[in-house]
């Protein structure tokens, strides 16, 4: 087998446990753009750096915990390097 790595690229995985509708609706609009930049801690290098990322599928199953007061179960989605 002969292979040839042509690029790596960094995913993150963002999770938000029991968001309201308003902190969703926040949360989403933020990575709305078709790309966002974000700064985050990096493994590989060990410092922060800052690129540019666009979001992967968003999962928000609905959950009523208390009566009339509504709240996702959470809200996650991947981010992928451009």
């Amino acid at each position: 087998m002969h292979k040839n790595r042509i690029a790596q690229k960094r995913k993150l995985s963002f999770t938000w446990a029991a968001p309201t509708p308003q902190e969703a609706a926040a949360i989403l609009a933020a990575f709305d753009p078709e790309y966002v930049s974000i700064t985050y801690p990096d493994t590989k290098t060990g410092r922060n750096e800052t690129k540019t990322f666009y979001t992967g599928d968003i999962t928000s199953p609905m959950k009523i915990w208390t009566v009339g007061k509504k709240r996702y179960e959470m809200l996650s989605f991947d981010v992928i390097e451009r």
